[in-house]
């Protein structure tokens, strides 16, 4: 899974390349490591293993103390990585929030956090077990967020009525679409407690194959075809930019939406009727039996295609 390109960029070549990737980890270790005022970093995703490609993106979460040099330093980042044309997302968490229910690295985030961290992504000090995280629970967790995609997919079908290959919310909407299927996968496989030894997107796919009801793997496959499909179209492009063809594949992706709305509703059915079992055997949602083991911060507050 990855990105979604507008035309005008695949045209342009304004594509990251191998270079562009590696001139881009360096950069983003060295920003971590000399700045004062960032404390703690992880990174995640391909770049950590060098199995990304050109869809690839990177997700930097930034334990910092919220000053002038350390905002300084994470702009200029950001614009560097932007010129080499990668897609860099930020997750910052300032040492005052992070004390509080506020930090927004949600359960299922910090086991994906904590399984990134044993794989080498961890740049600077693992600030992990400074986050308030008593109040976290991962049934909650799992059912807001197949809650919120389902009304973020269901919008955008409704919205997507022609697809314009050069609106940039419009190719946001279909990277998250391809993005979604795993993304939900890897929400339902923390609530089982299910401890990835790869936490690639590869690794997701196959841990939930061996959970999931034949029907949802199978539709889980179909949706990751679209996917590879859309790479294997793009690299073409590269070579031989044809706008008519690249229009009748973006909107080809666009048309699968309701096939991942469908596997979103699907997989919350099954999560409730899980949870509604263990109710009945006398067990609580929130039960910790259903949770990994989790530190807790005692610092004080201070500045320290298939029908819907």
């Amino acid at each position: 899974m990855g990105r979604v390109f507008r035309y005008s960029d695949v045209a342009a070549k304004r594509i990251p390349q191998d270079a562009d990737f590696r001139a881009g980890k360096a950069d983003i270790w060295q920003t971590m490591q000399e700045c004062e005022d960032v404390i703690g970093a992880i990174v995640a995703g391909s770049i950590i293993h060098g199995t990304h490609n050109l869809r690839s993106d990177i997700d930097l979460v930034i334990y910092y103390r919220d000053t002038a040099a350390a905002r300084q330093a994470i702009a200029g980042l950001r614009q560097r990585c932007a010129d080499r044309h990668l897609d860099l997302a930020i997750i910052l968490v300032d040492t005052v929030i992070a004390q509080t229910r506020f930090h927004t690295i949600s359960y299922g985030f910090y086991q994906h956090l904590s399984n990134v961290v044993q794989q080498g992504g961890l740049i600077k000090q693992n600030f992990l077990p400074l986050l308030r995280t008593d109040y976290y629970d991962a049934y909650t967790d799992a059912s807001e967020y197949l809650s919120f995609k389902l009304r973020y997919v269901g919008k955008a079908i409704d919205d997507l009525h022609a697809v314009d290959m050069e609106d940039k919310r419009h190719i946001e909407v279909l990277t998250k679409g391809l993005e979604v299927a795993v993304n939900s996968v890897r929400s339902l496989l923390d609530l089982k407690g299910v401890e990835l030894v790869d936490d690639s997107k590869a690794g997701v796919i196959q841990a939930y194959k061996r959970l999931a009801p034949a029907g949802l793997s199978e539709l889980l496959e179909k949706l990751v075809e679209v996917d590879r499909a859309y790479t294997q179209m793009l690299k073409q492009q590269l070579e031989a930019p044809n706008r008519e063809v690249y229009a009748q594949h973006i909107q080809f992706i666009a048309d699968t939406l309701p096939m991942a709305k469908h596997f979103i509703r699907q997989n919350a059915f099954w999560m409730e009727r899980e949870n509604d079992q263990r109710l009945s055997a006398g067990q609580s949602p929130s039960d910790r039996s259903l949770n990994k083991a989790m530190p807790v911060a005692t610092a004080t507050f201070s500045d320290s295609l298939l029908p819907s």
